[in-house]
């Protein structure tokens, strides 16, 4: 098991430092046998007393104006943060990076930053989740490398993951 962002664990994939993995489906993973796992919603992350909680969704502009929590280069919320930055021409107010979800959920309760997380991430009583404006999407795929041979235990990973997803 390797715990590391989507992009790092397509690099170890086609390096054949690592069997397979859960990586982004896009253009960066085409290159990889991929089998769909889930589409999920990227969405702000918001302690509930946070007037973004209220909302229905909240559109970029917004997002970029409030002190962020983001994870580190190499994880696929933060490439999400800047390449969301890029498109609109605004900056990431950064003020604090982590790459554990317990901590970065921890500084988001105390009302430090806002983050942005998969909807399912954000559930619990604390926190909210909201839309962005224009909702974002994610395709999470279990992925190997083109060609590679998968031992019979693999196999039935993967089989078992998407009998279970």
């Amino acid at each position: 098991m390797v715990e590391a962002g989507a992009r790092r664990l397509q690099q170890m994939i086609a390096a054949g430092e690592l069997d397979l993995g859960v990586v982004i489906d896009d253009g960066a993973s085409r290159h990889l046998t991929r089998r769909h796992l889930v589409r999920e919603e990227m969405v702000v992350c918001v302690p509930r007393d946070h007037p973004f909680a209220g909302r229905t969704s909240v559109p970029p502009t917004a997002f970029f104006a409030e002190p962020l929590v983001l994870f580190q280069d190499g994880y696929f919320h933060r490439e999400f943060v800047d390449a969301l930055a890029r498109e609109r021409g605004a900056e990431a107010d950064v003020a604090f990076e982590s790459n554990l979800i317990p901590l970065t959920k921890a500084i988001v309760r105390r009302g430090f930053g806002i983050t942005t997380f998969l909807r399912r991430v954000v559930e619990e009583p604390e926190l909210a989740a909201v839309s962005f404006d224009p909702p974002a999407w994610l395709d999470l795929s279990l992925a190997w490398a083109e060609g590679a041979y998968l031992s019979r235990a693999e196999q039935a990973f993967v089989d078992f993951v998407l009998a279970n997803r």
